[in-house]
Formats: C-alpha cells, sequence, structure tokens
C-alpha cells in the first residue's frame, strides 16, 4: 500500500477545479451585458416618425436584439 498522495487524488482534485470553473464562469457570464450607444441627431431619434419613442432605430434593434439574446443587451440614444 502506498502512502501519500495517489493519481487518484490528483483526479478528483483536477475535476472538482474543472466543475467548479463551470460554475462560476456560467454565474459571471449570466450578469454581462452588451452596451451599444447611437450617436446621431434626428435620425437615430427618429424625427418625422408618428411615435419616436417606439418607432426610432435603437429602440427597434433592440427589440430584436432581445428576442435573440434577451436582456443582455442594451441601447441607448445620444443625440
Amino acid at each position: 500500500m502506498k502512502t501519500g498522495i495517489t493519481r487518484e487524488f490528483y483526479q478528483k482534485l483536477l475535476y472538482s477545479f474543472l466543475v467548479l470553473t463551470i460554475v462560476l464562469n456560467t454565474v459571471h457570464s449570466q450578469a454581462y451585458k452588451v452596451r451599444m450607444a447611437m450617436m446621431g441627431n434626428s435620425i437615430t431619434y427618429g424625427a418625422g416618425l408618428s411615435n419616436p419613442a417606439v418607432e426610432c432605430y435603437p429602440t427597434q434593434l433592440g427589440l430584436m436584439l432581445s428576442d435573440i439574446y434577451g436582456d443582455t443587451c442594451e441601447i441607448k440614444n445620444y443625440d
């Protein structure tokens, strides 16, 4: 019988480290948000539209990206 740390112990330690890394990475990645800024004057604001707050380009882009990525995208309009 061998004394000391065996190969089986190292395998269990490596497996535990990998599981912990995957769990922590998953938790961290869910808190991540992609932020986009739309720069422009009347074009990005939606001048000439009947309801610019809903029909402007940044809002429409946000709706399209939220269908794909959920709430991880944040889009703001800057004039």
